[in-house]
């Protein structure tokens, strides 16, 4: 559910995440906010490669990114003036930009789908909130060269935070209907 393309709609929830709705949408939208900013880093990284340029892809960049993508009623202007600020470059980042922040790009599809598949296979493992904490943290130079692998080492912590809120989401909401749930299968 976090990973749908658009906001959960009362009409679209299952009835045992009602109530959990708004915090589903709040997953959904740092999803996309993490997405976009690792998809702009890519970007500003290759653009650097590609004019020969040293790359300033730091964790300070796309920090700034994440929070001016936080912000109500960012513009695609703003988003592509501090992608110019941090390139040092003017040339054709008016299509670069919101190409590069469009749902069906193959490099941001590429990116959230791999982030999808690192994000079940970590609650797959079906730890408590506070274990799958604690392991996140102690392996946290693995995760972040999981998440390099397609471009969100940058914003690892970040994604780890997710993880664990959508992890105690999850195990809250088992908590709560498991005797439905398991009523329900019985049936």
């Amino acid at each position: 559910m976090c990973f749908a393309p658009v906001a959960l709609s009362e009409e679209d929830t299952p009835v045992t995440w009602t109530l959990d709705r708004l915090r589903i949408q709040q997953l959904q939208n740092e999803l996309q906010v993490l997405l976009s900013a690792s998809a702009l880093c890519a970007l500003t990284k290759a653009l650097a490669q590609n004019s020969g340029v040293q790359a300033d892809t730091s964790r300070q960049n796309a920090l700034e990114l994440v929070s001016l993508l936080r912000e109500d009623g960012v513009t695609m202007d703003r988003i592509i003036g501090m992608v110019q600020r941090i390139t040092g470059s003017e040339e054709i980042m008016t299509d670069l930009v919101p190409k590069t922040l469009a749902k069906d790009d193959p490099v941001f599809r590429l990116m959230e789908r791999q982030l999808r598949k690192f994000m079940l296979a970590e609650l797959d493992k079906n730890e408590a909130p506070g274990l799958l904490a604690r392991r996140l943290e102690s392996n946290s130079q693995a995760i972040s060269a999981a998440l390099s692998s397609f471009s969100m080492s940058a914003v690892h912590k970040e994604v780890v935070e997710v993880l664990i809120r959508a992890s105690r989401l999850c195990s809250l909401n088992w908590q709560v209907y498991s005797p439905w749930y398991t009523k329900t299968r019985l049936a």
